[in-house]
């Protein structure tokens, strides 16, 4: 199969629908707020929707770059209730209690999102659907079953398990998951997943959101300012290079020299691994602060089809020998999402398929600019072709190629909440593979903490991190 060069450096199809309706200003001068937030994605708007709805704070919220270009504008925008870590795995390292506690509060968090988009009047739009993902091996099916086993003891319903009911004939499954699946035949399982392929045995059944996050981010951003207009003011531009703590208050230090006096100072993006913290009210902040943090580069290539197909999101689960990168057999899968996109006023259907991740040992060695590889589009290509039926039978022609860079724990859940060395530093951050809801969890969780002291104990907490 052939395939074109690549010639572009990063296209998403997220940031090409923005409607930069205004510009904000760099920070030009030394000021005085209450709270300061740093990083204008998804959990940046969130965290300065619930401080400005739910208290009286004067907000400044600072962004190094542009509004909503780093992950926000990058990725494929699928609303979901579920975590980067395996469930299993939750549970092992917290207790049930505490995993299904954070499941429950995840999963909130779409009611969260439902109440700002009426609140706000928001236009965007939020395609509503089914989504799949398909199984292929004995191990991945019996881990999703445990998985909602779990689940279940808190009424909590995340998706429906349909099995192969040929295959199920051959292989026992333990008795006490009979309850929790049903059996389907592998044709309609290869329908619900758009392929032909004949190795899937199980697919889970789960309703989904989408939308475009950095287009929700751009809306809410000009309705808070309108709505706040004498508390709140945003800037563009303006890395931050310093973060002094003291016990009374925080103070920013800009790339240009400026200063920026906040109460609280809350971190919000990933991009972090520049940013010196200097702790003087207590023990070092720095070092544990930039040893938390992995970073990945995560690849996606999107291309327009016809309009008015129906809106889905599939992943695709494979065998772990299939693609020796990833040691985590539930971790590897390609993931697709297909939705309505309008662009230059014509209407099409967008598809966008995803996987190759690569780790880098630091931040420093990803460049937003850099050309998409190659050989991550052959991955794609390849798996378009053998594995999703409805694609182009010959090239593909990718309207969009994107990459970008993603922070996340080394536990791969959120943190969210105060340092335990000094409570004027707040974290809603990293762990953005799908963290959408998080992000918005965590905005409300921060509003709380500064409401109140929250005592009870969560995975997100940055002790666990």
């Amino acid at each position: 199969m052939k395939i074109k060069k690549s010639v572009m450096t990063n296209n998403s199809p997220r940031i090409r629908q923005l409607k930069k309706q205004s510009s904000h200003p760099t920070v030009e001068k030394w000021f005085d707020i209450e709270t300061a937030i740093i990083g204008w994605w998804i959990a940046g708007t969130m965290t300065a929707y619930f401080l400005l709805s739910e208290t009286n704070k004067k907000i400044c919220l600072l962004e190094g770059y542009k509004i909503a270009h780093w992950a926000t504008g990058h990725n494929a925008g699928q609303i979901v209730g579920y975590f980067e870590k395996s469930f299993s795995e939750i549970v092992d390292q917290y207790g049930a209690n505490m995993a299904l506690k954070a499941q429950k509060d995840i999963s909130w968090a779409r009611e969260l999102l439902e109440n700002i988009v009426e609140s706000c009047n928001l236009k965007t739009p939020i395609s509503i659907f089914q989504g799949y993902a398909g199984c292929q091996t004995a191990h991945q099916v019996i881990e999703h079953l445990e998985k909602k086993l779990l689940r279940e003891s808190w009424w909590i319903h995340i998706d429906t398990i349909l099995v192969d009911e040929n295959w199920i004939k051959k292989n026992e499954i333990p008795k006490k998951y009979e309850h929790l699946y049903s059996t389907i035949s592998s044709e309609k399982i290869k329908i619900l997943l758009n392929t032909n392929q004949e190795d899937y045995i199980a697919v889970l059944s789960t309703k989904k959101w989408c939308t475009n996050s950095a287009l929700l981010c751009e809306e809410l951003l000009l309705y808070l300012q309108n709505k706040y207009a004498d508390r709140f003011t945003v800037y563009e531009n303006t890395p931050i290079k310093q973060i002094n703590c003291f016990s009374e208050n925080t103070v920013l230090s800009t790339e240009k020299g400026e200063k920026i006096t906040a109460k609280n100072t809350i971190l919000c993006t990933n991009g972090f691994e520049s940013i010196e913290i200097k702790n003087h009210a207590w023990w070092d902040i720095d070092k544990k602060f930039h040893e938390m943090v992995e970073w990945v580069t995560w690849y996606m290539a999107g291309y327009l089809d016809k309009p008015g197909q129906d809106p889905t999101a599939i992943s695709y689960f494979l065998k772990p020998w299939e693609i020796l990168e990833s040691v985590n057999e539930m971790d590897v899968y390609f993931y697709l999402t297909r939705r309505n996109y309008e662009l230059e006023n014509n209407k099409h259907s967008l598809v966008c398929i995803g996987w190759p991740e690569v780790f880098l040992a630091e931040k420093t060695l990803y460049d937003r600019n850099h050309l998409y590889p190659q050989e991550h589009q052959q991955k794609i290509d390849n798996f378009l072709h053998q594995t999703y039926e409805p694609s182009p039978k010959w090239e593909i022609n990718y309207e969009f190629k994107r990459h970008w860079l993603m922070g996340y724990t080394h536990n791969w859940l959120r943190c969210i909440g105060p340092d335990p060395k000094n409570s004027r530093l707040f974290y809603n951050l990293w762990c953005n593979g799908v963290g959408i809801l998080s992000s918005i969890f965590g905005g409300y969780k921060i509003a709380q903490f500064m409401l109140w002291k929250v005592t009870e104990k969560s995975i997100f907490d940055p002790v666990y991190q």
